[in-house]
């Protein structure tokens, strides 16, 4: 009996990366969407990956490849060419921006036995955490930008993937605004590193407003400054408000609230208005109990 052979034995196999840099060589001259897909699932395994500039550089790489791909009708699609009609998720663009997003959620952003607290890996480096919230909120931290799809993003959790980013989010959220230095932080170590993580509060009312957690504010109101308060008022306020023309009119017009007050009093006469699925006036209630009601 003539014994078979392995399948993969008849395989002529070209060899694989054997590290990070034999890694970014390939990644760089292929063009096949199924070999990209391959070495995006096989980067985080590199020998090297270990390694701090290994891995500080794929994770770069990895967030900038992600960046936008659930925006995929916007962003995403204007960019890499998507016509509006073609099925997006044939495309392999936003397939291999995916696969970098799970890749991230899978090596990055998981909370594991031996990492409970991953965003730790990224606010003590200070361009590793900038690109960070440039994925998380966009180049541009003027309210409005790309809310809608990272809202979805956020909030549908609908597999395990969003709901790591969800998780890993809040983590993050809550370190840039209670910034716990370790007890052995001497005085340099602290002045080093408050005023790099107070620059990206703005960024943390964005996504807290995304993941529709703003009473996370509450919670940590010692720690809420001035800087967190302009920030959520601006978001509060950043769109007209459509309200009909009488209670009983289903005719529509546009308002701009006057203040913070003035939203809720919209929302008292049955009128109030949604922001991606969040009431905005729940954010107001918020934001003028932070402010001890003195807007």
């Amino acid at each position: 009996m003539n014994e078979t052979k392995h399948p993969l034995v008849e395989k002529q196999l070209a060899k694989l990366p054997q590290n990070w840099k034999e890694w970014l060589e390939r990644w760089r001259v292929e063009d096949d969407p199924f070999t990209l897909l391959s070495l995006l699932h096989y980067g985080p395994e590199m020998p090297d990956s270990a390694n701090f500039e290994c891995r500080y550089e794929a994770t770069i790489l990895y967030l900038r490849l992600a960046k936008g791909y659930y925006d995929r009708e916007q962003q995403f699609g204007k960019e890499l060419g998507f016509d509006g009609k073609t099925n997006i998720f044939t495309c392999p663009r936003y397939t291999l921006g995916k696969t970098a997003f799970q890749t991230l959620c899978k090596h990055a952003f998981r909370k594991t036995e031996s990492d409970r607290t991953p965003w730790e890996s990224f606010v003590w480096d200070e361009s590793l955490l900038k690109e960070l919230i440039v994925f998380l909120v966009g180049d541009s931290l003027e309210v409005g930008t790309a809310e809608d799809e990272m809202h979805s993003l956020f909030c549908s959790a609908k597999d395990r993937y969003e709901e790591i980013l969800r998780e890993f989010c809040l983590g993050l959220a809550e370190f840039l605004i209670k910034m716990p230095f370790p007890s052995y932080s001497g005085e340099e170590t602290k002045a080093q590193w408050t005023p790099v993580w107070r620059s990206h509060r703005k960024a943390v009312v964005k996504i807290l407003w995304y993941l529709e957690r703003l009473d996370m504010l509450i919670e940590l109101k010692e720690k809420v400054d001035e800087s967190i308060l302009d920030s959520l008022r601006d978001l509060i306020l950043y769109r007209e408000i459509q309200v009909p023309v009488s209670p009983r009119s289903v005719k529509m017009v546009c308002r701009k609230p006057r203040d913070v007050r003035d939203i809720l009093k919209i929302k008292d006469n049955g009128w109030f208005w949604h922001q991606g699925g969040c009431e905005i006036s729940k954010a107001a209630y918020i934001y003028l109990g932070l402010t001890a009601g003195n807007e």
